[in-house]
């Protein structure tokens, strides 16, 4: 008797809880909502802007953030495991290789857990981020490509280096300054090439 009550308690809550919509979380007030946008959890959809899918609007912000956590975790995993054990991995740079972009593809899209995918997909696609975008989806199939089928290990090695550095280019473009700061280095590191090479 009394299972079928609580059965019914835990029924009609969870009818409650699928029937009210997902709530996005709101910016911080004062001089960090600038910030707080900038950043690639932040949602901007509001309930009544919502083009997310279904399955997505009918996840609590716990289980956002939970699977978000699983999948950085799991990133932050793939990375510190190829870094120590860069030497014994050094010489199988193919495994290597494929360990660090699954590192990278769950870092990236870790984020698109807590905004969203469709948002976070027309962020990536944004007309700031689409290079970005491009290079590394490139890079990331390219090492697949080069590791898999072709077992190439140099070309391995290349691709990784281009996906580390898209990376790094998406870790400091969301700090305060960062995007300027990547366009002087860049600027910087050309002309240091042009006097080098003499061009």
């Amino acid at each position: 008797m009394e299972s079928s009550s609580l059965r019914d308690s835990y029924n009609k809550w969870q009818q409650q809880k699928s029937s009210e919509p997902a709530q996005a979380p709101t910016p911080a007030p004062g001089r960090f909502n600038n910030l707080w946008n900038s950043l690639p959890i932040y949602n901007q959809d509001t309930a009544a802007n919502n083009t997310e899918p279904q399955w997505y609007s009918a996840l609590s912000m716990w289980e956002k953030y939970s699977l978000f956590f699983v999948m950085f975790l799991s990133s932050v995993f793939c990375f510190t495991v190829c870094i120590l054990l860069l030497p014994v991995l050094s010489l199988k740079p193919r495994k290597f290789a494929l360990l660090w972009s699954m590192g990278s593809f769950l870092f990236i899209t870790s984020f698109g857990v807590v905004r969203g995918p469709y948002t976070y997909t027309k962020h990536l696609f944004s007309k700031e981020r689409m290079i970005f975008t491009s290079s590394f989806l490139l890079s990331f199939v390219a090492v697949i490509y080069f590791s898999v089928v072709m077992q190439s290990s140099i070309l391995s090695v290349f691709a990784i280096l281009i996906e580390s550095i898209c990376l790094i280019y998406y870790v400091v473009s969301y700090f305060p300054f960062g995007r300027g700061a990547l366009s002087w280095i860049s600027s910087v590191g050309i002309s240091s090439a042009r006097g080098a090479l003499r061009i």
